[in-house]
């Protein structure tokens, strides 16, 4: 059923005619028409501002403004991504790691016990991975290395962002009988919890500085719940009043304190309308940028978002969706030629 392994396929077995065709939409696309070198050598050189993973093993990058598919390495789902300086990066999903290294090859890497969720990097190249269990682990060399966190063993952890590679937050959950919400800090060699009980968890989480962070996940099914956004700073949490009829927080990313974009799904219902929702900070309030139906044209979900910069970001999602933002405007790529392979994007990182 997959367009990249018929076309291959096809390639070896009749060589001429099909082979041809795959070259031209590769060229009319200038994505994916196949799993074939060629194709795999071009994205791996140039200058990489983004990776985004999702179905079936799918990886995507954009390399010097284009977006190219790579081949797949593994066949679950990837739902966590991080990059780093140099082109450098990281993907995680269904017992798998993958490593991206600066050549521009993807390979597969030793996994930290339990599932990873979520995966962090600083701009020191520290990078750590939260897992199902409740456990943190910091990448040193080729191991992982517990960071003893205190949810280890006794809970999950759904998102993790560092703010350099002493600072940091986590979020997750316990497996008490009464669940709540549960947030981590790290403001030095440990992991601590900052807050916990919380009724409405928080499934994501962004910390450009230490004492600063931008937190989300679910919201109630209750008409006018507000969005499940909330900025801590210095101690103080402080919720975004607005609300966004039953939209789930699904990406915060946060380069630096007075810059930070949050993504929102579709709602999942004809009275939301417009699809995800795209939310700015501008270091000191939180406002509405639009929805997928206004800034894309189509009234599509946002399951991850990142950004570099107030000129770049780029969301992604089901359909596949993927958008890029670049200073003036919002536009949706054209993702025909791996749309088969890899119908829903998880998550996106940009560079710094």
């Amino acid at each position: 059923m997959e367009l990249t392994r018929r076309l291959g396929v096809t390639v070896r077995g009749v060589r001429v005619a099909l082979a041809l065709r795959a070259i031209a939409v590769l060229v009319a696309c200038g994505g994916d028409a196949g799993d074939d070198a060629g194709r795999d050598a071009a994205a791996a050189t140039g200058s990489v501002g983004a990776v985004a993973v999702g179905e079936r093993g799918g990886i995507i990058e954009l390399v010097d403004g284009a977006w190219h598919a790579r081949d797949r390495l593994v066949d679950g789902e990837l739902n966590a991504v991080t990059l780093l300086a140099g082109g450098v990066a990281y993907a995680a999903g269904s017992g798998h790691v993958l490593r991206r290294d600066v050549d521009g090859t993807w390979a597969s890497i030793t996994a930290p016990p339990g599932t990873v969720t979520a995966l962090a990097s600083s701009g020191d190249a520290h990078v750590v991975a939260g897992t199902s269990d409740g456990g943190i682990y910091a990448l040193e060399g080729d191991a992982w290395v517990s960071m003893d966190s205190p949810l280890e063993g006794v809970g999950w952890i759904n998102d993790v962002a560092l703010a350099g590679s002493s600072s940091g937050l986590a979020v997750g959950g316990t497996n008490a009988a009464t669940p709540g919400g549960v947030v981590l800090v790290r403001d030095g060699a440990a992991w601590r919890v900052l807050r916990e009980g919380r009724e409405r968890p928080f499934n994501k989480v962004a910390t450009p500085a230490p004492s600063l962070g931008f937190l989300g996940g679910y919201s109630d099914f209750i008409a006018g719940e507000p969005l499940n956004l909330t900025t801590w700073s210095d101690d103080q949490w402080t919720p975004v009043s607005v609300d966004l009829w039953r939209r789930f927080v699904t990406a915060i990313d946060a380069p630096r304190p007075d810059h930070a974009l949050a993504f929102t799904d579709g709602g999942g219902t004809p009275q939301s309308g417009g699809g995800g929702v795209i939310l700015a900070w501008n270091g000191a309030t939180w406002r509405v940028l639009g929805a997928a139906a206004d800034l894309i044209g189509a009234p599509k979900a946002f399951f991850g978002g990142c950004t570099s910069s107030e000129s770049f970001a780029v969301a992604v999602g089901p359909g596949p969706v993927v958008a890029t933002y670049d200073g003036a405007a919002w536009r949706a790529a054209d993702t025909t030629a791996f749309a088969e392979r890899i119908p829903t994007l998880h998550a996106v990182a940009c560079g710094r």
